[in-house]
Formats: structure tokens, C-alpha cells, sequence
């Protein structure tokens, strides 16, 4: 009897592992090429089209395409090639390496970004990985204290402002109430 409680146990707890992993959004509707046609706004593939039907990635976090039914037949697009993807609920996702990152924010001074992973529930708290890059299409570096003062020219009082604002680098994706941009913006003008 206490072994058919103990597999009950151990099912429960996988379908709540299985359930509670990272997902990515199905409901893709965009798909974006290069940097470029990110920043004109240019989607390569668009659901809204009547050639296109559906759009969805291929085994999510391990794709190597993404499927698109266009004009009534499958179409793989390799994920490599693909800048970026925007879903239903208008999120905009840049892929790097077969990763997906979900963009945050975008300024004239940086873009914001949170990696989607799949955790399987294990009992640990997670953090999740933040990033950041000089624009849209530069190279994404881990969003912490130390490397936005070595790469954003800030004189000294800036620092030791900046420095007792963010006591950690999760403070650093703080959300400003009044203006709705992250609070790290009025630090890096």
C-alpha cells in the first residue's frame, strides 16, 4: 500500500515538474529576419497574411526550425537564420544560438532582456537571467552592476547613485511607476 502511495507521489510531482517548466509562446504571429527588419518593423512572416496560416517552433528550446504553413503547405525556416519573433500578446523574442531571450524594453540607450529557460521544477529557488545589449542587434551581455559601469561613461556621483539605487542586479530591471521604463534609464543619461 505505501508503495502505491510513494508512485502516486512521484507521479504528482512530475506532471507538477513537466507543468510548471519555462514555456515558450505558441502563439507566434511575426517573424522578423534580421535587425534591420526589427527596427523598420519589417515581419517576414506574418499570420495576419492569407499565405500564412500558422507559425510555431519546432520542439520547443531544442528547434532547429520553425514550422510555417504558408499557403496551405509546411515550410521550414531554420531557427539560425531567424532575428526575432513577436507573439499574439505583442512580446517580441530575439533568438541567439537556438535560445530564446524576451525583449524588455528598448531605448536609444539599451536593450533590455529575460532568457526564457526550461527549469524542471526542483525545489530551488531560480533567478532569472537577465541581459542587455547597446541596441537591438549587438551582442548580449549579462546584466549586471559591475559591467553597465564599465560600459556606460558615468561620472563619479553618478556611480555612488547608481551603486546605492541597485543593491543587486535583479533592482536593475526595476520598473519606473510614473514613466513605465525600467529605472535604470535616469541612471545612463
Amino acid at each position: 500500500m505505501s508503495s502505491n502511495k510513494f508512485l502516486i507521489h512521484t507521479f504528482l510531482l512530475i506532471l507538477i515538474s513537466f507543468s510548471s517548466m519555462a514555456q515558450l509562446p505558441n502563439k507566434i504571429i511575426g517573424i522578423y529576419l534580421s535587425a534591420k527588419d526589427f527596427t523598420e518593423q519589417k515581419i517576414s512572416f506574418q499570420i495576419n497574411t492569407n499565405a500564412v496560416k500558422k507559425i510555431k517552433p519546432n520542439n520547443e528550446f531544442r528547434n532547429k526550425y520553425f514550422i510555417i504553413i504558408l499557403n496551405g503547405k509546411k515550410t521550414k525556416i531554420e531557427t539560425k537564420i531567424i532575428f526575432a519573433f513577436m507573439t499574439r500578446d505583442s512580446s517580441r523574442y530575439r533568438i541567439i544560438e537556438n535560445s530564446y531571450y524576451k525583449i524588455l524594453h528598448i531605448s536609444s540607450q539599451i536593450t533590455l532582456y529575460k532568457k526564457v529557460t526550461q527549469m524542471p521544477f526542483n525545489g530551488r529557488t531560480n533567478v532569472t537571467p537577465y541581459y542587455f545589449s547597446e541596441n537591438i542587434g549587438s551582442e548580449l551581455q549579462s546584466l549586471t552592476k559591475n559591467k553597465l559601469l564599465r560600459k556606460y561613461n558615468l561620472t563619479e556621483i553618478q556611480k555612488q547613485a547608481f551603486i546605492k539605487k541597485f543593491q543587486f542586479n535583479t533592482d536593475l530591471v526595476e520598473i519606473d511607476k510614473c514613466s513605465n521604463k525600467p529605472l535604470l534609464l535616469t541612471y545612463l543619461n
